[in-house]
């Protein structure tokens, strides 16, 4: 008989997201996720429920070409045995322009 030990079998135990910067048409975002065993080994995001694009080990990742208006955001972490955890959404948006004012002087 032969014994297999140390293997990790249980999921991260937390993942979030939040957003660190912003502008008219980008939001970005960076990832937090906790696992004891195997540590995390690859980050991925998704906006607007949209399929997860994969960042690799890098946590910080930048929407582009996002359009007014607000945009639900999770990230999805895996940690070294594959076993993934899901981060509840965030709703975001990006910088709103706005139009500026002016008066006119009448005496010069």
């Amino acid at each position: 008989s032969y014994t297999v030990s140390q293997i990790d079998t249980t999921a991260p135990s937390a993942a979030s997201v939040s957003v660190t910067s912003k502008t008219t048409n980008t939001i970005t975002v960076k990832a937090t996720g906790t696992d004891a065993e195997s540590g995390i080994v690859k980050y991925e995001f998704s906006i607007d429920n949209g399929a997860y694009v994969s960042n690799g080990t890098n946590d910080t990742y930048t929407f582009t070409k996002v359009t007014t208006g607000n945009h639900t955001i999770k990230v999805r972490v895996t940690n070294g045995s594959g076993l993934t955890k899901e981060s509840t959404a965030i709703t975001a948006s990006p910088n709103e322009i706005t139009a500026p004012t002016y008066s006119i002087d009448k005496t010069g």
